[in-house]
C-alpha cells in the first residue's frame, strides 16, 4: 500500500493513541471498513488473521528449532572430538587435566548462553559466590581421588578422604 507523507503520519498518530502497532492498526481499520460498508461478518475476519499469525509463528519457530539444532549438532561434535582427544592423550601417557578441562567447557557454555538465552543452565541462576564454592568442591573432589590414586599406585600412607566428604549433598545447588 503506498501513502503519502501526510498519510502516513496520519495513520501512525492514530495507532498510536490507540496503542495498537500500525500493522495492527491497520488490520483493524480494514476490518471495520469492511463490517461497516459490505455487511460480512468480522469473526471470519479474525479468524483468518489468527491464521495467518498461527502460520508465520510456526515458520518462525521452526527456522529457530533448525538453527538451535544445527548449533547443537556442532556442539556434539565438538564434545566428541575433546573426548577423543583426552582418551587419546591418556593413552600415550599425558593424562589431561579434567579439572581445567570441566571449567573451560563450563565457561563456553556460559558465553554460549549469553549468545543464546535459551533455557538457562543452572549455574547462571546461582550467585558467583556460589559458583565459586561449586568449584571449590569440584577441585577437592578432584584432589581426593588424584590422592587415591597415588595411595593405591605409590602404596604411600596418606589420610583417605571419605566417599561422604565427596557427595553432593552438601553444596548448595
Amino acid at each position: 500500500m503506498r501513502l503519502n507523507d501526510d498519510e502516513l503520519e496520519i495513520i501512525k498518530g492514530s495507532a498510536r493513541l490507540l496503542n495498537k502497532t500500525v500493522s495492527d492498526f491497520i488490520r483493524f481499520s480494514v476490518s471495520c471498513y469492511i463490517q461497516n460498508n459490505l455487511n460480512v461478518d468480522r469473526s471470519s475476519i479474525r479468524e483468518s488473521h489468527v491464521v495467518a499469525k498461527k502460520k508465520e509463528s510456526n515458520h518462525r519457530t521452526q527456522e529457530d528449532s533448525e538453527s538451535i539444532a544445527f548449533q547443537l549438532a556442532k556442539i556434539g561434535n565438538n564434545l566428541n572430538q575433546i573426548t577423543r582427544a583426552i582418551h587419546i592423550s591418556n593413552k600415550i601417557g599425558k593424562p589431561v587435566d579434567l579439572l581445567r578441562t570441566y571449567l573451560l567447557v563450563e565457561d563456553y557454555l556460559k558465553k554460549i548462553y549469553q549468545l543464546y538465552p535459551l533455557p538457562c543452565p543452572p549455574s547462571l541462576h546461582r550467585s558467583d559466590k556460589t559458583v565459586q564454592r561449586r568449584h571449590q568442591h569440584i577441585e577437592q573432589k578432584y584432589l581426593a581421588d588424584l590422592l587415591r590414586q597415588m595411595q593405591v599406585v605409590g602404596g604411600a600412607e596418606l589420610e583417605s578422604v571419605s566417599d561422604a566428604d565427596l557427595s553432593d549433598d552438601h553444596i548448595e545447588i
